[in-house]
């Protein structure tokens, strides 16, 4: 490390009335493309065509974790060849589900496969970089074509995923990107704990809604480029620690000299803490190889529930002509580079400083935000919303939180289901805090492999929200009696090893018994 300091049916109304948040803002992954090298185009709104293939096969087909090699699998083309999709589509927009779009004319929920596909343009030439789909949420599996071939593939569902198509767009366009979407239908109420069917293997449980749910980007990237930065509080308020996760480079290495940046969210071109790091060791992370740089942040606005104050850290790739020496004292605030020195790849991540712990755990339990007492006021999110059934209607986005304020609420619990893509961006923005679950992760009467997507579906989330402020409670899995010991332990400190930074439960019922001590606390403590 670089050491510079520089419920119940009855509870259904009240679920309803809060069930409203965000349309979706988020990007792929945790952040934005910095000003550099890297070049993100929205693919998201409208564009696409919906096509349905009512006749397409899909319960036999075995599924496969993430990292199969794609060009082993077998190729699914439209059942009434690749004109069908031009001429029996509809128009839709992205993001979106089946069922928002014809739910009266299918008579309800739709299981069976869907086409979702648009033009894909490569804005500019490649010159060097990588060209990647960034999709952040599709429920369920995704089989990822451009120009027809097979591409990309996930079956994990609802969160972030990438599709390399660099060789795809070498040649100018058009082209043609279509996503072929497998909905094994899901549960319409509150139940996530057994396992679901997919033919006949098991899979997590998740509600029963398939489309496109989150944002689409292209992205345009270097090969060595900023994949992930995560701004990680510590109980000393003074510094963070940037974890720098980089593609495109190897553990045991050293990076190239990083530049880390701090600004007020309503102001993100002036910066209020800066670190220049020359080089650092990149250790393995879960993720990719890391680097981490400590940071000053005394004396930087804090975020609360009263007063929710959000900053934006930016993190840039620097080019040293070679023979130029960088010393971190040359990089002050105001200062601009020197000569010769420029910003290549670079993320940006949207963050708040605060400290959530618990206090006197075996005494006088409290939980404290920076140092003071905090009770929770907390209410049921399903993750059910009007129209899509999947997909937070930009009208209703913010009034979920402002309901749940309005009501003397603290917190919303999105419980047995993912938060969906941007949701927990209006916590962050109007004080609400977040606890959240993946669902469907006990997974009862899974065999191996579907226990292996709900660990994968757990990690995702953990690395997708951990940089919203107002999450403070990752929880496995809800009222468990009977955990898989083994399992749920080593899931728990994976996520701990993403995330040291919060309060992680095994399970939110009957602490009491057998596996209680599962929970960890902020900081690296079980």
């Amino acid at each position: 490390m670089s050491d510079v300091r520089g419920a119940p049916r009855r509870l259904a109304g009240l679920a309803l009335l809060l069930c409203t948040l965000l349309a979706v803002l988020a990007a792929c992954g945790s952040g934005e493309a910095a000003p550099g090298t890297r070049r993100t185009v929205d693919l998201s709104g409208d564009d696409w065509t919906l096509t349905l293939d009512l006749d397409a096969r899909w319960a036999e087909d075995a599924l496969h974790l993430p990292g199969v090699d794609v060009a082993s699998l077998p190729v699914h083309p439209p059942t009434a060849g690749w004109d069908s999709l031009a001429r029996d589509g509809r128009p839709v927009s992205v993001p979106g589900t089946v069922e928002g779009v014809m739910w009266e004319e299918l008579g309800g929920d739709y299981v069976g496969v869907s086409w979702w596909s648009r033009p894909l343009e490569r804005p500019e030439p490649l010159d060097g970089r990588r060209a990647v789909l960034c999709f952040s949420s599709v429920r369920l599996r995704a089989e990822v074509f451009v120009d027809g071939a097979l591409v990309g593939y996930d079956a994990v569902g609802h969160t972030p995923f990438e599709v390399d198509v660099t060789d795809a767009l070498a040649a100018d366009g058009p082209h043609t990107l279509a996503v072929r979407v497998t909905d094994p239908s899901g549960n319409f109420d509150w139940r996530d704990y057994d396992a679901h069917r997919w033919g006949e293997q098991t899979i997590p449980a998740s509600h029963g809604f398939g489309g496109l749910l989150g944002p689409v980007t292209l992205e345009l990237r270097d090969p060595l480029h900023v994949a992930d930065v995560f701004v990680a509080n510590r109980a000393d308020p003074d510094v963070v620690d940037v974890h720098v996760e980089l593609g495109g480079a190897t553990a045991g290495g050293t990076a190239p000299p990083l530049e880390v940046t701090l600004a007020l969210d309503e102001a993100p071109g002036e910066p209020v803490a800066r670190a220049v790091v020359p080089a650092a060791s990149l250790t393995e992370g879960l993720g990719g190889p890391v680097a981490s740089v400590l940071l000053d942040v005394a004396g930087l606005p804090r975020w609360s529930p009263e007063d929710p104050r959000l900053l934006r850290c930016r993190v840039s790739l620097l080019e040293v002509p070679a023979g130029t020496e960088l010393a971190e004292e040359s990089f002050a605030l105001g200062m601009p580079l020197p000569a010769g020195v420029t910003r290549g790849d670079g993320l940006e991540v949207r963050c708040g400083l605060r400290w959530f712990a618990p206090e006197g755990v075996g005494s006088d339990a409290v939980l404290r935000l920076d140092g003071r007492r905090v009770v929770l006021r907390s209410a049921i999110s399903w993750g059910f919303w009007p129209v899509t059934g999947a997909v937070p209607p930009p009208a209703l986005a913010r009034r979920q939180v402002e309901v749940a304020r309005e009501l003397g609420l603290n917190m919303l619990n999105h419980h047995r289901n993912l938060a969906a893509p941007g949701v927990l961006d209006w916590h962050d923005e109007l004080g609400l805090l977040a606890y959240l679950e993946p669902g469907g992760y006990w997974a009862q009467g899974g065999d191996e492999l579907c226990h292996a997507f709900a660990r994968e579906k757990w990690l995702r989330m953990v690395r997708r929200d951990r940089n919203h402020p107002s999450v403070v409670i990752y929880n496995m899995i809800n009222e468990s009696k009977d955990a898989p010991v083994g399992r749920f332990r080593r899931d728990l400190l994976d996520a701990q090893r993403l995330d040291p930074t919060r309060i992680i439960t095994y399970t939110s019922g009957w602490s009491e018994d057998d596996g209680h001590d599962l929970h960890a606390r902020p900081g690296g403590g079980e």
